[in-house]
Parts: structure tokens; C-alpha cells; sequence
């Protein structure tokens, strides 16, 4: 779904000549890139990057995390940079070899540079995404995002207990998203059926508490 951006542009035709017929940059996307790009490649300046461009990739189009990279939108830039790994920019074939058959880690904007901590590899297929709400005073006060691991616990026969241990954070929906409202978060999580099957029960039972055990990309 790579796409090239064509940066050529064709200069104003004299008063009473026809325009040429050559391409146009598409307005739209050129407004897009110089506003996304300004900053980086005036800080790539600075540090005495490389006056031949290098191809890296931009992201196309908004889009959530645990997206397949052959379904993510991507679009072809040139910057000023001698080595776009130094900056874990994702250039075309690098997308296609080593990190095929990744899948996004984080929610993407339109405009983002791609870079290597953005993409993980696909989980075990095994695995499905289920959603938990709970209150944000219960889950780390609302400090949870994606990327991050987490145990759940549950009051089950009076005692509290670990219902699920080590799943990761997919996503956090906040007020205005989904059913999540106000101090109300909707987590996310990376499933195995039996852990689906113990966090809808505990849900129907008990109250939740979810615990984060090891930062991904909010800690």
C-alpha cells in the first residue's frame, strides 16, 4: 500500500501561454508533508545531514494500533540524512524485509514519520482483542497506554487474585471514546481465550484492579 509522492513541480507559464501539462504536487499533500516535516529536517540540517535525499516512509492516514503493516498507508519522502537508522526511520525496503509481518504498536496520525518502534511483531494468533472498562483510580490513575503489560486482579470466593497476568495493553480509550466517560477507561487487552473467559466473568462479579508490571510505550 507504499505509495510515491511526486515532488515535481512545473514553474508558472508566462502571461499568455498555455500551463504545461507536466506534473503537479497535489496541494493537498504537499501542505501535508512541509507541515509534518518542517521541524525534523530542519533539525537533520543542523546536524550536517546529507544533501542527497534518502527515502523514508510517512504515514498516510490515521490509524489505530495492531494494524497489520500490509494494511497500513504509507506515502515516500526524501529527507537530508546520511543514515536513517540513527534515527530508527523506516526507509521502503527495510519495511519490506525485516519488518514484514509486523503489526503497529501505537495509534498513528496522518503525517508521522514511520519509525522502528512504531511496529512489533504480530502477536500469537491464538490471541484476540477484548476490551475492559474499569475506573481510572483502579488502572494506575488512568496511567496505562499501549505497549504497556499488566496483570488483572479480582476478588473471587473473598480473596483477591491474578486473573490474567502479562497482557498487553493494545489500546486506552478516554472520555468521548467508545463507552469510556469521564474517569472511565476502556482498556484494551491482548487475550487467550481463557483469559477472555475469566475477565467476562470477573467483570459480571467482582470489581477489577489492573496492575502495570512493565512499561511498554507509556512507561
Amino acid at each position: 500500500m507504499t505509495q510515491q509522492i511526486d515532488r515535481t513541480t512545473t514553474a508558472p507559464a508566462p502571461a499568455g501561454r498555455a500551463p504545461s501539462s507536466g506534473p503537479r504536487v497535489h496541494r493537498g499533500w504537499a501542505l501535508m508533508v512541509v507541515a509534518g516535516l518542517v521541524a525534523a529536517v530542519a533539525n537533520l540540517a543542523a546536524l550536517g545531514g546529507s544533501t542527497d535525499g534518502v527515502e523514508v516512509l510517512a504515514v498516510a492516514a490515521d490509524t489505530p494500533p495492531g494494524t497489520p503493516v500490509g494494511q497500513l498507508a504509507t506515502a515516500v519522502v526524501s529527507l537530508a540524512v546520511d543514515d536513517p537508522d540513527v534515527l530508527h526511520l523506516v526507509t521502503p525496503a527495510r519495511l519490506g524485509a525485516e519488518l514484514s509481518g509486523t503489526v503497529t504498536t501505537t495509534r498513528l496520525a496522518t503525517g508521522d514519520l514511520l519509525r522502528a518502534g512504531d511496529l512489533r511483531p504480530a502477536a500469537d494468533q491464538s490471541r484476540a482483542a477484548m476490551s475492559v472498562p474499569i475506573e481510572a483510580s483502579r488502572a494506575v490513575a488512568g496511567g496505562i497506554a499501549a505497549g504497556d503489560v499488566v496483570d488483572v486482579l479480582a476478588e473471587v470466593d473473598d480473596v483477591v487474585v491474578v486473573i490474567v497476568d502479562d497482557a498487553e495493553v493494545l489500546d486506552v480509550a478516554t472520555g468521548g471514546e467508545g463507552f469510556a466517560s469521564g474517569s472511565s477507561l476502556a482498556i484494551v487487552l491482548s487475550v487467550d481465550e481463557d483469559d477472555a473467559i475469566a475477565l467476562s466473568t470477573a467483570m459480571r462479579d467482582s470489581e477489577l484492579d489492573i496492575v502495570r508490571t512493565a512499561g511498554g510505550a507509556g512507561g
